[in-house]
Parts: C-alpha cells; sequence; structure tokens
C-alpha cells in the first residue's frame, strides 16, 4: 500500500461521523489559540505593570479570567460531545464492519489464524487506531497552531529570521520523520525476532521432559540466542534512529537559540527594544522548540502504534468470505446418506485427511472415537461445512455441500461442542437465537416445552424464569446447566443432522445423566455425529467408527468392537469406570 492510500485508509474514519472529528479538531483548536491568548495577554500585562498603568492591568486580569472561563467551558462541552463520539462510536462501527467480516469469513483461513488470535489483533488494532486518530487530530492540531503562532512572531520581529527558523525547522521535521519510518522497519523485524524467540522458550517450558529425552535442550537453546542476537542487531539500528531523531532537533534549536541571543543583544544595543518583547520573544522560542519535541514524540508513539494497525488491515484484508454462503443450490432432505469422497485437508503443509472417503448412514446414530490426533473434531467441522476440504466432495443427504447455498443448510443442522454458545443475556434471547427470532413472537409455551425436553427444570426455580439474566462467561450457570440450554436451543431448531463435539466430557457424572436422558430425546428420528472420548455416551450408537490420525482403524457396534479386541476394546479396559 503506497503512502497516500496508507494516509487515505488511516483517516477514513473521518467519513463515517465528520461531525464528531470536526469537534474534536475545534477543541483542539480552542486549546492552541487559548496559549496564544494567554502568551499575548502575559506580554500586555507585563508591559502594563511596566509603564504603572494599573486600571488597565486591573482591566487586563478581569479579561483574562473571563475568557478562560468561557473558554474551559466551551472546551469541556465540545470535549464531552467530540471524542466521545469519535471513541465509542466509531469503534462500535469499526467493530460492527470487522466482526461481520469474520464471521462471513472462510472457515479454513479462520481455523490456520485462531480466534484467540483474531479476538487480540482485532482489540489491540481498534483501540490503536483510535489512539492515533486523537493523536494527530487533537495533539497535532495543538502543536500546528503554536508553531505557526511562533513563526509569526519571529517573522514580526526579523523576516531573515523567520526564513532561517522556517528552514531549519523544515529541515528537522524532515529528518525525524524519515527516521521515524526507519526505525518503524526495523522495530518490526526485531519484534519478529523476539516473537520466534518466545515461541521457541514456549516450546522448551513446555517440552521440559521431552527435551531431556532427545538431548534438545542445546538444539533450542542456540536457536533462541540466534534470534535474540538478530533481535539485539536490529535494536542497535533503532537506538541509532532514537539518537537522531532526539538529537538533531536538539541541535537545530541550539542553532536557533544562539541566533536569537544575538540578535537580542544587537536589538538591545542599537534599537533599545523593550526588555519585555525580548522575554516574550525567548518565550516563544522554548515554546517551539517544545511543541516541536512533542510533535516528534507524536510521530514516534504513531509509527510505534502503527505496526498493530497495519497487522489488524493485513489481517482482515487477507480473510475471504465464506465460498456459496448465499449462492449455489437451495438444500433439500433427500433420503440418502451422508457421503464422503476422496477429502484432502490439512493445516499448512500437514495433511491430516488424504484421499478419505466414509458413508454414514442416514437417521442413525453414529459415533466418532479414538485418542487425541485422531482429527474427529476436524472431521465433524467439515460435515459442518465450517471447513472446507482442498480436494474431494461431501454430500449431505443428496445434497453435494459444493453447490449448496450454505444459508438453506445451516437451518438444518444442530452443532453442540463442549463448550456451548449461550451469551450473556437473558434465557429466553439464548433461547429465541436458536431460531432467529427477534421480535420474541413465539410463545413461552413453545420454549418451556423445550427446556423440559433438554430437563433444564432449573430454570423453573429461578425468581425471573425465562427472563433471567445469564451472566457475562456465564457467571450463573453451571456447565451442566450451560450444556442442558444448548441442547433447548437444538430442540427449538429441531434439525434433521446433529453434530455433538465432547458434549460431556467437562461435566461431573451426575450432569452428565442428566444430559444423557435429553440427548436421548433428541436424537430420536434424526441423524446424529457424536464425538467422544467417554464411551459411556457412544455405548449404544448404531455405528462406532474409531480414527486414528485421519483415518478409519476400526468400524462396528459396541458388541463387535468390544469382541475384537482391537483399539476400541483397550480404550473400555483402561476407562474403569465404564
Amino acid at each position: 500500500m503506497s503512502f497516500f492510500a496508507t494516509i487515505k485508509r488511516l483517516y477514513s474514519p473521518m467519513k463515517d461521523d465528520p461531525i464528531a472529528f470536526i469537534q474534536n479538531i475545534t477543541e483542539a483548536v480552542f486549546v492552541g489559540l487559548y496559549m496564544v491568548f494567554s502568551i499575548e495577554i502575559t506580554k500586555l500585562i507585563l508591559k502594563t505593570i511596566q509603564s504603572g498603568d494599573t486600571d488597565f492591568f486591573y482591566t487586563l486580569i478581569a479579561l483574562y479570567a473571563v475568557v478562560s472561563i468561557i473558554l474551559m467551558g466551551a472546551r469541556f462541552m465540545i470535549n464531552h460531545w467530540g471524542w466521545a463520539r469519535i471513541s465509542m462510536g466509531w469503534v462500535s462501527r469499526l467493530s460492527h464492519r470487522y466482526l461481520s467480516q469474520f464471521v462471513q469469513a472462510d472457515g479454513n483461513q479462520v481455523e490456520k489464524i485462531g480466534t484467540g488470535r483474531f479476538i487480540s489483533i482485532l482489540e489491540k488494532g481498534m483501540y490503536k487506531w483510535m489512539d492515533v486518530l486523537f493523536d494527530t487530530t487533537f495533539t497535532g492540531t495543538v502543536n500546528l497552531i503554536m508553531v505557526i503562532y511562533a513563526m509569526y512572531t519571529i517573522a514580526s520581529i526579523s523576516f531573515i529570521g523567520w526564513i532561517i527558523s522556517f528552514w531549519l525547522l523544515l529541515l528537522a521535521g524532515i529528518v525525524a520523520t524519515y527516521a521515524n519510518i526507519w526505525m518503524a522497519e526495523k522495530r518490526q523485524l526485531r519484534r519478529k525476532e523476539q516473537n520466534e524467540a518466545n515461541h521457541h522458550t514456549v516450546v522448551m517450558l513446555m517440552s521440559k521432559n521431552e527435551l531431556l529425552q532427545n538431548n534438545w535442550l542445546d538444539a533450542i537453546l542456540q536457536k533462541i540466542s540466534h534470534h535474540l542476537d538478530r533481535a539485539r542487531k536490529f535494536q542497535e539500528t533503532v537506538n541509532l534512529g532514537f539518537v537522531v531523531i532526539e538529537e538533531f532537533p536538539r541541535f537545530i534549536f541550539l542553532i536557533l537559540r544562539i541566533g536569537v541571543y544575538i540578535y537580542i543583544v544587537e536589538s538591545a544595543i542599537v534599537s533599545n527594544i523593550n526588555i519585555v518583547d525580548l522575554g516574550m520573544f525567548v518565550t516563544i522560542i522554548v515554546l517551539a522548540e517544545k511543541n516541536m519535541n512533542e510533535f516528534l514524540h507524536m510521530l514516534r508513539a504513531i509509527l510505534r502504534e502503527f505496526s498493530q494497525i497495519s497487522i489488524l488491515w493485513e489481517t482482515f484484508d487477507s480473510l475471504s468470505p465464506i465460498r456459496g454462503y448465499d449462492v449455489g443450490k437451495k438444500f433439500i432432505i433427500r433420503d440418502k446418506n451422508i457421503e464422503i469422497q476422496n477429502i484432502s485437508y490439512g493445516y499448512s503443509s500437514k495433511k491430516i485427511f488424504e484421499d478419505f472417503s466414509l458413508i454414514i448412514e442416514k437417521w442413525k446414530k453414529i459415533a466418532l472415537v479414538g485418542a487425541s490426533g485422531g482429527w474427529k473434531t476436524t472431521l465433524i467441522k467439515l460435515i459442518a461445512w465450517y471447513l472446507r476440504p482442498e480436494s474431494g466432495s461431501i454430500s449431505i443427504l443428496g445434497n453435494e455441500l459444493g453447490n449448496t447455498a450454505l444459508k438453506t443448510y445451516y437451518p438444518h443442522i444442530g452443532y453442540l461442542t463442549q463448550d456451548p454458545a449461550v451469551f450473556d443475556a437473558t434465557i429466553r434471547d439464548n433461547l429465541l437465537s436458536a431460531i432467529g427470532d427477534k421480535n420474541s413472537k413465539n410463545s413461552d409455551k413453545k420454549l418451556i416445552e423445550a427446556l423440559k425436553l433438554a430437563h433444564c427444570e432449573f430454570v423453573f426455580d429461578l425468581e425471573k424464569w425465562l427472563d433471567t439474566e445469564i451472566g457475562e462467561r456465564w457467571v450463573r450457570l453451571s456447565g451442566g446447566q450451560k450444556q442442558r440450554i444448548a441442547i433447548a436451543k437444538i430442540f427449538l431448531k429441531d434439525p434433521e443432522i446433529i453434530l455433538l463435539d465432547e458434549p460431556t466430557s467437562a461435566l461431573d457424572s451426575f450432569s452428565e445423566e442428566a444430559i444423557t436422558i435429553a440427548l436421548d430425546e433428541l436424537f430420536k428420528w434424526r441423524t446424529v455425529i457424536i464425538v467422544a472420548h467417554r464411551l459411556q455416551t457412544v455405548r449404544k450408537a448404531d455405528d462406532i467408527i474409531v480414527l486414528e490420525w485421519g483415518k478409519v482403524i476400526e468400524r462396528g457396534v459396541h458388541d463387535e468392537l468390544v469382541n475384537q479386541g482391537w483399539t476400541y476394546a483397550k480404550m473400555l479396559e483402561l476407562q474403569s469406570w465404564f
């Protein structure tokens, strides 16, 4: 992205709410003009003291007090309206834009990046973006006013002095800007090396025994040292940039101060200039230096924070929308099986499934079991088409998903994990979300029926029943209660296909028993695919499929697999509670 395209995008939020940004800049103008007013009126006050004009002195003091109160009040009102609208209104709109993009993003890309990383990128990027907008529109405007005022004052005293000052300050600004840009690139490379070192450090801390067993300690320590050495070299370059940014403007202002002092002495001798004018002139030079330094510090902070903004842009710009979400054939229930034919899928260069085929009989309860690493959850996501195979096809009840409009398919599936989608709202809102009802037109009778089928009797003991608020992160629900609410949502949705991923793995025995009863009721006359480590939940399955490293190694009903005495039977032996 070119420099001008980057600037255009950086300030694109101003188009969403231009009035708010105008208010913010107006506040900055008030602050800058108030500083100018304070300097000018101070100059007048000092001159009245020097001349002994007492009446005019008190008039100026009163004027200063009145104007100060008016400007402070105006700033308060503008700040209350302007930045609040920018900070919260803009973040709200930006969240809406990026969250919508995330929800509609291709599942393969989301899976590879990771939801946790998306959250971190979104949070950091949005608020850094807001900080940069504030700094450049508010702090930048104030500094600009003060620098213009200083240059005007210098020009009114000496035009040649203004020419020299202008070009020296411009040179300082150009050098510092390029140094900042140069530092930003080196800082990003340093951060990359630090991240690599941190990655290897985490691997080392989490694999202590393996490191000792395989004599791998020296090798991983060398990798960490290599990345930290490279990070140190980039940091040395960054430090050089800091010296340029700090010392070059300081040198420029040293020259300016020396020139001012020479001019003051010559003016005092030759022209007998008023001492107040000379004193204020020195003050203005000091203020100009202060504001120029603030501007350079602001620029450095912006370039530092811009790395998070660029990560936000790069991450979400690379996302592709879900293929065929609202394009394709309508999903139609047919009397056919689920057929997975020659699919391949992998993360990065690692293939999980390769030329994998499987037929799952319709209207049956199918269990996917096996040790961790069998990629059972990945297979469930592929059947749900949350992930898309790289090759091959998946046909659900006679509908080839690659040619199906997914928004017509998703209403026919119910997906339940061990951490289900129960959000911070009332129980009624949670239930209605399962059927896309925003207006609460469904009768309470239908909701209560679903709660009873899911064995959610605990809801009827709550003071507000359906209108009970579920706290953030479900702090008012136990794990078992949360799962049963999620099952009630599936009862309301009434899908033909149910996909369950470890629905009882994190529950105690009493909660698991209640949920197992609810699931038995839910499973009637539906195609059910359940992933489970606890084999108690799959003992009655019509078909048990044992997966290992993306391959089917055993298949059959419970008794058949037990009699074979292979992997499934050994898993049973390890689960002594079964």
